[in-house]
């Protein structure tokens, strides 16, 4: 786990109200665990290195979606406990300064049917993150 990825999981780790909703700690970079069925999946969409400063600088895009086999509604209550968390205030990201910059940009939403028929919903954001050495 990166630097970026540890800071996103333990800021959402970090809140009671989520972890209670998903029934536990169920927050994933990437891919959650097979069977999983409630839980929020996070990951780095695009960005990288801003070459327009003397010193390291980041701009990049993180995708942070609640994933529910409820209903659309349920993971909508996940998101937004999720959205809270990352709006709560600068990010602490191991070996640079805090974020400068964090904003959720984009909403989104679809549903995946898998082979046995069920249905999960993702209902999430895209949030921007700027910080520097």
């Amino acid at each position: 786990m990166n630097a970026l990825d540890a800071a996103v999981y333990t800021r959402l780790a970090g809140g009671t109200a989520l972890t209670a909703h998903l029934g536990g700690t169920h927050i994933y970079t990437l891919l959650a665990k097979d069977g999983v069925k409630r839980f929020v999946e996070f990951g780095i969409q695009g960005g990288g290195d801003e070459h327009i400063t003397p010193v390291r600088r980041k701009n990049q895009v993180v995708r942070v979606k609640a994933v529910s086999n409820v209903s659309k509604a349920d993971a909508g209550s996940a998101d937004a406990y999720a959205e809270s968390l990352m709006l709560s205030g600068p990010l602490t990201v191991s070996g640079w300064n805090s974020t400068f910059w964090l904003a959720r940009e984009t909403d989104f939403e679809t549903v995946e049917v898998d082979e046995a028929g069920q249905k999960f919903w993702h209902v999430g954001g895209m949030y921007r993150l700027q910080y520097d050495k």
